[in-house]
C-alpha cells in the first residue's frame, strides 16, 4: 500500500452511522452481491436490487428468493436507478443501457429506452424518468408509457446535478436539483399541470421548498405532502452526509435525523408509514414509522449496507434492595433529551394501562399509562445530562411491591415536553 492511499483510507472507511437523539439506527440485511446496486425495500422487508446485469428480490432474511429479469444488455453494466409502484405490484429498474418493467411475483419483463438515471413509478401505467446526457452535464425528464414503451419529453436543463424525484399522493413532483455553478441545492414541487403535457416542465418555475448547501442525493415525500426527507451531501470531500426531517408547511428549519461518518455516501432514502397515534419524530415509540436508508463507502472494496431508523422512546428502569423490600430503589432514565428534564409520575399499578393513551398537549402524541385521576406528580425535576439520562435514589419504607407504576415525562433543553417514558414497575 502506498503513502497516499494509506492516508485516503482511513477517511474512506466507515463506521456506523450516527441517529439524532430520540432516534436508533440498525443495521438490515444486506446481500454484498457486487459493486454498483441499488435497492427498494418493499412493506414486508423483502427487497428489490438492481445490478448491471439484472433485477433480483431478496427475502427478508437477505436470502435471495428469485432472479426477477434480467437485462438484454449487460456490457460493463451498472445498476442506475429502482422505484416500485405503490401497490408493490412491480418493479422499474435500470442499468447503464435499459429501463426495464418486472412484476414482483415474477414473468416476463418489459424493456425500454432510455436507460433512466432515476425514477418515480407515476401510475401502473407510466413512470417519470430523468436522463443525464449531452456535453453541459444536461438532464432530461421523460414520462415513460409501459404500454407502448413512448417515452414523452416533458423538461430538460444544463449544468444541473444530481437529480431526485418524488410524488406525493396528490400528484405533485418535488425535484431535487443542484443550482447552476454553486454548491448549492433546492427542491421545488411542481403541481400536476406543470408536467403534463410534453415539454412543459421548466426548473425554476417550482414552489422551493428548500434550499441549503451541497447537494441532494435522494428525496422521499409522504403521501400527504406535509414532510419531505432529503439525503443530502454537504460540499467538500469527505464530508459527513446527513438524512433532513423538513416540514413543507412550517417555517421552521429542517431536522437532522441522522449523520454518516465522513466517506460514507448517502444513496437511498424510503420512508415508510407506521401506526398511528405515534408519529416518526424523536423519542417517539419505534412504531410511528421508519426510514430505511442505503449508504455506500470504500473499505478494501465498496460496500452498499442497508440500515433502519426508527424513534427511539426514552426508558425508565427501577433497580436496587427496594424493588424487593425495605431499602433504596434507583430510578435510571435513559435515551431522553439532552441537557433536558423530566419529571416523574407514580400511579396505582392496577390502573396502568399497558395500551396507554396519546395525549396531545403540545401537538405531538404524548403516551401515558397512568391513570391521570390518582397520578402523583414527583416534587423534584430531574436534570438529565449530555447523554440524556440520569439517576434518582430514593427509598421505599414499607417493602411493599406490586402496587405503583412510573412513568417520567420529559422536556427537551429548551423546557418543550417531547415525550414520556416507558413505565417502571415497583
Amino acid at each position: 500500500m502506498n503513502a497516499f492511499i494509506a492516508i485516503l483510507l482511513p477517511l474512506l472507511q466507515s463506521g456506523a452511522p450516527s441517529p439524532a437523539p430520540g432516534f436508533s439506527a440498525a443495521d438490515l440485511p444486506d446481500p454484498a452481491i457486487g459493486p454498483d446496486y441499488l435497492v427498494q425495500t418493499l412493506t414486508d422487508g423483502r427487497f428489490v436490487a438492481v445490478l448491471g446485469g439484472s433485477i433480483r428480490l431478496y427475502e427478508e432474511n437477505g436470502a435471495q428468493a428469485m432472479v426477477l429479469h434480467t437485462f438484454p444488455n449487460t456490457f460493463e453494466a451498472l445498476g442506475e436507478a429502482i422505484a416500485i409502484d405503490e401497490s408493490e405490484t412491480f418493479v422499474v429498474a435500470a442499468n447503464t443501457w435499459n429501463t426495464s418493467r418486472v412484476p414482483l411475483s415474477g414473468g416476463p419483463g418489459q424493456n425500454y429506452l432510455p436507460a433512466a438515471d432515476g425514477i418515480v413509478v407515476e401510475s401502473s401505467s407510466s413512470a417519470l424518468i430523468w436522463v443525464v446526457g449531452g456535453e453541459f452535464n444536461s438532464w432530461d425528464l421523460y414520462r415513460l408509457h409501459f404500454a407502448s414503451g413512448a417515452a414523452v419529453h416533458l423538461g430538460e436543463a444544463d449544468y444541473v446535478q444530481p437529480v431526485c424525484l418524488d410524488l406525493d399522493g396528490d400528484g405533485n413532483l418535488f425535484i431535487g436539483h443542484s443550482l447552476p455553478g454553486e454548491d448549492q441545492y433546492v427542491v421545488e414541487r411542481f403541481a400536476p399541470a406543470q408536467f403534463q403535457a410534453a415539454n412543459s416542465l421548466a426548473l425554476g418555475e417550482g414552489v422551493i421548498v428548500h434550499q441549503a448547501d451541497g447537494e441532494a442525493e435522494d428525496v422521499d415525500v409522504t403521501p400527504d405532502g406535509e414532510r419531505i426527507y432529503i439525503a443530502e451531501e454537504p460540499p467538500g470531500l469527505f464530508t459527513s452526509g446527513r438524512i433532513l426531517d423538513l416540514a413543507t408547511g412550517s417555517a421552521l428549519l429542517p431536522v437532522e435525523i441522522l449523520v454518516t461518518d465522513p466517506g460514507e455516501r448517502l444513496q437511498d432514502i424510503q420512508w415508510f408509514a407506521g401506526t398511528p397515534p405515534a408519529v416518526f419524530l424523536a423519542y417517539q415509540p419505534p412504531t410511528g414509522g421508519e426510514l430505511v436508508f442505503q449508504t455506500s463507502y470504500y473499505d478494501f472494496g465498496y460496500h452498499y449496507p442497508r440500515r433502519s431508523l426508527l424513534s427511539a422512546r426514552p426508558t425508565a428502569v427501577l433497580s436496587g434492595p427496594g424493588t424487593t423490600g425495605v431499602g433504596p430503589v434507583d430510578l435510571t432514565i435513559a435515551g431522553a433529551p439532552p441537557q433536558g428534564s423530566a419529571v416523574v409520575f407514580r400511579g396505582p399499578l392496577s390502573l396502568y394501562d399497558p395500551n396507554e393513551v396519546a395525549y396531545q398537549p403540545s401537538g405531538i402524541p404524548i403516551f401515558f399509562g397512568l391513570d391521570p385521576e390518582s397520578a402523583l406528580q414527583a416534587p423534584v425535576v430531574i436534570q438529565l445530562g449530555p447523554s440524556g439520562g440520569a439517576l434518582q435514589t430514593f427509598n421505599t419504607a414499607s417493602g411493599s411491591t406490586g402496587i405503583w407504576a412510573i412513568q417520567a415525562a420529559v422536556f427537551d433543553r429548551e423546557g418543550d415536553l417531547v415525550g414520556t417514558t416507558t413505565a417502571a414497575f415497583l
